[in-house]
């Protein structure tokens, strides 16, 4: 009895120290630590103070015994129901605040399709000359994720770009291609589920116009079926992006609207498998143009705390 009350003694004394350190030190707002207090201490004190007070209870099955369990169930919720309300006082004072002027922190990821405005009209080089011209613009379609942290919007992502053109003489000709980028963003509006940013996107672009046969033909030794012009250059994005979360986690809509730059402006064109051109009228980088893309996905907004 006595080795037992002297082990109960300890832990009165290393849980009274715990109870100190959570009432006076900064380390009472450590979620792990108010987690401790609220599962174990509290209701171990609680428990081990009954049984010194009544050891009897304990020892027998009766209507006290299931009282004194009780009283420690209760005593045990005391402290999660007032840090409940005191994190619910900080939860208010933090909705309080402006939505815009909040430290946020999420992430989401996302398919987009768009359609590039771009000016096909240089790549009639590659053409017959009785064949139609290129018709302009592209589709894109790709993904992107990101993450937030405050204001700012780190990411990144990647497109297929193409568009089905005509057949000239038994011959099918397309164009195709893609790339991928790392995007910084910056939130000047972040309310009710909504975020509106500028952003850049810096990365690589590429685009080919592809020629292959496309009807039965009767082949003859070195005859080319199939023809790939294709140019590469890394390109720079400006523009505005808009994402909107109906129930601030889960589905999201959005929208992009920019115009893509091509930083490379040589003429370097390769011809599959991979020899590049030296024509020195071959036509310059055509990669420019506005885009608009839609945008479907998920992911969470929230307040930093």
């Amino acid at each position: 009895m006595k080795r037992q009350r002297n082990i109960i003694r300890i832990i009165h004394l290393v849980g009274a120290a715990a109870i100190g350190t959570f009432v006076y030190a900064p380390v009472g707002q450590v979620a792990w630590f108010v987690l401790l207090m609220q599962a174990i201490i509290i209701p171990l004190l609680t428990l081990t103070g009954l049984w010194l007070w009544k050891p009897k209870w304990f020892r027998l099955k009766s209507s006290k015994a299931l009282l004194a369990l009780g009283a420690v169930a209760t005593l045990g919720l005391t402290a999660p129901n007032a840090q409940a309300q005191q994190a619910q006082q900080q939860v208010g004072t933090t909705q309080n605040m402006p939505e815009n002027t909040r430290v946020l922190k999420g992430g989401a990821g996302h398919f987009y399709v768009g359609y590039k405005g771009f000016d096909a009209a240089s790549l009639s080089y590659f053409l017959p000359d009785a064949a139609p011209a290129l018709e302009n613009g592209l589709w894109q379609m790709g993904g992107q994720g990101y993450f937030v942290l405050n204001r700012f919007l780190l990411g990144g992502g990647g497109h297929y770009t193409g568009r089905n053109q005509f057949s000239f003489a038994n011959n099918r000709y397309a164009l195709n291609g893609g790339g991928g980028y790392v995007t910084l963003g910056y939130n000047v509006v972040q309310q009710q589920g909504l975020l509106l940013f500028p952003y850049t996107n810096v990365g690589v672009e590429a685009l080919g116009l592809n020629i292959w046969v496309e009807e039965d033909v009767a082949f003859a030794q070195g005859q080319f079926t199939q023809a790939s012009y294709s140019i590469v250059t890394p390109t720079l994005d400006v523009g505005i992006g808009a994402d909107w979360w109906p129930w601030r986690r889960g589905l999201k809509v959005g929208a992009r609207v920019g115009f893509q730059y091509a930083l490379n402006r040589s003429p370097q064109w390769h011809h599959a498998p991979g020899q590049e051109l030296t024509n020195a009228n071959a036509p310059a980088t055509a990669l420019d143009g506005f885009y608009v893309r839609l945008v479907l996905g998920g992911g969470y907004l929230a307040p930093r705390r």
